[in-house]
């Protein structure tokens, strides 16, 4: 199996811990300090699935998922049809970069993309939170 490239693509090693970063926008988007796997569409490891916890961060008793504090995600609001648009230009972002890059993987990329993103977060958005990097640059993470 290939690793997936649709959440992130990268990592780089600091000290004992990986760091998965965000291929166009270098942003951080989780690590290895939290339990991860793949998920697969289409026999394509399409997602990062990343366990987080809500953790109380000051006095006010406000809860906030460890991954979003930790690697600074910023939430980011979106209607169904935003989504859809701003999904749709990242996944053919990966999916040029795969053509320059690795271009054994884009049939199987597309296919998985487009049937990952309508069963697992459109057809269930109003399930899910979204986030993306420091920048607001590159890839979309969906917390449900």
């Amino acid at each position: 199996m290939y690793p997936p490239v649709f959440l992130c693509h990268d990592a780089y090693f600091s000290t004992a811990t990986i760091i998965y970063k965000d291929i166009f926008s270098d942003n951080e988007m989780f690590s290895d300090s939290f339990r991860f796997e793949t998920i697969q569409v289409e026999d394509y490891d399409l997602f990062y699935e990343v366990e987080g916890k809500v953790v109380h961060e000051n006095s006010e008793n406000v809860g906030v998922v460890d991954i979003v504090l930790n690697h600074h995600l910023q939430e980011v609001n979106f209607t169904w049809d935003q989504y859809q648009t701003d999904i749709g230009k990242y996944a053919r972002r990966i999916r040029d970069h795969l053509q320059e890059e690795h271009r054994y993987r884009v049939d199987g990329f597309t296919v998985a993309a487009q049937n990952g993103i309508r069963d697992m977060i459109l057809d269930n958005f109003d399930d899910w939170e979204f986030f993306t990097g420091e920048s607001h640059g590159g890839t979309i993470n969906a917390i449900g």
